[in-house]
């Protein structure tokens, strides 16, 4: 009897170490698990980027397009897979703030958009009432500055660009200064013309182009060394084509904004010799310009600027989301601190209220049909 207890009270005590056991296996096993489920749950779900651009301009197609280029090529960050949420809303403030609205509701982390600066102003006030970080790639008005909204742009307000060339300006002995601003797009053609009224020190006069007869008496009248065309391409060439019949004209030097700066070498116009072009845009890095000749190449199509930027927008968010994750909060804060990024003419510097500077300003001239540049102005407040 005795041996029989002995071997049931060691059955027992076996039977209570056995269990000790599998609960000290029991619970790392289960812990493991759960971390393994967070991580796997965490690197398949997929980082949610929003895009918003309206087809109802050239610069919005040409956005699209390089988005859905840049996407085909790049699908994950790091591990994570990537997952644009597209809206193409018309060129209209409540269908842009709609469209915002619903990828705010679908839980993107970024959203890219405003390629121009009509929709650019919807953009930041959307990002300002929610939070989210948003990019611009080409909206440039001064209405955008010197605000903490949480929209970033990679291109220069008018404020800088006007900065830029005044050097050049003075160089040339520019005293009287005639603008010739567009009746279309006027959110950059009346910032733009507004930051030279601001800054440029000599007479100045500002005229909206139309194609009467009264306009070039005007400008006669004026008596301008330079005429500065805030213009696209083919408003500048239809003005010269009234007025080079003018022999008053011909001293005149024409200068155009960087609005029909992409646009000029696919017009074989000969009119368009010794034009000058102001601009932000230098020539893309090697990186960038196997990237943009691929892209071209894909849609069989001239391409602008505008795809250089949204190449340049999406690495920089692409690399925001590799450092620090795809929590907005998170990412809002890591944007909005002032710092140089590498992009597709060399470096940019954006502030904590999203304005861009570039490292320099470009003067080119129409030679043969080319572009050629004939200066390169370095920005003074640039930081090293």
């Amino acid at each position: 009897m005795q041996a029989k207890k002995t071997a049931l009270n060691n059955h027992s005590m076996n039977d209570k170490k056995g269990k000790k056991i599998k609960k000290h296996f029991l619970l790392p096993a289960v812990l493991l698990f759960a971390i393994i489920a967070v991580f796997y749950i965490y690197f398949t779900r997929p980082v949610k980027i929003g895009i918003i651009f309206s087809p109802d301009s050239s610069l919005g197609n040409e956005s699209n397009l390089a988005v859905r280029f840049f996407m085909e090529k790049n699908k994950t960050i790091g591990i994570r897979p990537v997952r644009f949420f597209i809206k193409n809303p018309p060129l209209e403030k409540a269908a842009l703030q709609r469209a915002y609205g619903e990828l705010e509701k679908k839980g993107v982390c970024v959203i890219l958009g405003g390629a121009v600066s009509e929709s650019g102003v919807v953009m930041a006030e959307e990002s300002a009432r929610s939070g989210i970080p948003t990019f611009g790639n080409t909206a440039s008005s001064e209405l955008l500055s010197g605000k903490k909204d949480h929209f970033y742009r990679i291109v220069m307000s008018t404020d800088f660009q006007t900065k830029g060339m005044l050097p050049w300006f003075e160089e040339c002995g520019f005293s009287r200064l005639l603008l010739l601003v567009s009746s279309v797009n006027r959110e950059f053609s009346n910032s733009m013309a507004g930051s030279l009224e601001k800054y440029y020190t000599g007479h100045l006069l500002r005229l909206t182009y139309d194609r009467s007869p009264r306009l070039t008496e005007k400008i006669l009248a004026f008596a301008p060394d330079a005429l500065y065309c805030i213009l696209p391409a083919h408003e500048i060439i239809r003005l010269i084509r009234d007025i080079k019949k003018e022999k008053e004209f011909r001293k005149i030097r024409i200068i155009s904004s960087e609005w029909a700066f992409s646009f000029f070498p696919y017009y074989s116009e000969s009119l368009l010799e010794n034009i000058i072009i102001t601009s932000q845009h230098g020539q893309p890095s090697p990186a960038y310009g196997e990237l943009i000749k691929e892209f071209r190449k894909t849609y069989r199509q001239p391409t602008f600027y505008t795809s250089d930027y949204t190449f340049s927008i999406l690495n920089i968010i692409y690399d925001g989301i590799r450092i620090m994750g795809d929590d907005p909060e998170i990412l809002r804060a890591y944007f909005a601190r002032p710092r140089v990024y590498d992009y597709v003419y060399g470096r940019v510097f954006i502030n904590e209220y999203g304005d861009a500077l570039h490292s320099t300003a470009y003067i080119y001239e129409m030679k043969d049909g080319k572009m050629k540049q004939i200066r390169g102005i370095p920005f003074p407040d640039f930081p090293e």
